[in-house]
């Protein structure tokens, strides 16, 4: 459950949650013991509730009272509060529109969203070398320019107009692009 939760938390910082992570959460929750809840709990993990609360959400099957409210409390505020209003559009590929810090919600710390924007902004030499990477590699980027456009002009186009976010494009161009 651990490493479910971990991944569905990933996905919804980044916005590439799948409906089929919140599946399998919810036949996992289902079929665990009150043992294996504490084992989770002991774990302290920060992270847990908001995956539980969204595959509740879309499922109904959640873990027992108790753990649900204590994982709730492990989970900073912030994060709390922006994850019990989401949806699964709010944090999957469905989510059209670039956001200029996404999954912000999901720092710790004051410090930590602002090394966050930080890296944003300015991107570290691992960032740009990833994104070069992808560039040549993830046939999403292939249409337009978003992928190849230094920083300082992706943050000037995002200030002017919403600006889509080049996967969603790219699963909606290939599904038309099929033959009917």
């Amino acid at each position: 459950m651990a490493h479910l939760l971990l991944h569905t938390a990933g996905g919804m910082a980044f916005r590439t949650l799948r409906l089929i992570q919140l599946h399998d959460i919810a036949l996992l929750a289902q079929r665990m013991t009150p043992a294996d809840w504490q084992q989770l709990l002991a774990w302290q993990p920060w992270w847990a509730w908001p995956p539980l609360a969204l595959a509740g959400r879309y499922y109904g099957r959640a873990p027992p009272g108790q753990v649900t409210d204590a994982l709730r409390n492990l989970c900073p505020a912030i994060l709390r509060c922006a994850c019990a209003r989401q949806l699964l559009s709010d944090v999957s590929l469905s989510r059209l529109w670039l956001e200029a810090f996404p999954g912000i919600e999901w720092a710790r710390s004051p410090g930590e969203a602002v090394m966050f924007i930080a890296r944003r902004i300015v991107p570290n030499a691992q960032s740009r070398s990833e994104r070069q990477h992808a560039l040549a590699t993830d046939p999403s980027l292939a249409h337009g320019d978003w992928g190849g456009l230094p920083q300082s002009r992706r943050i000037l186009r995002a200030l002017r107009a919403r600006t889509p976010r080049p996967w969603p494009l790219h699963n909606v161009r290939a599904a038309l692009a099929e033959p009917h």
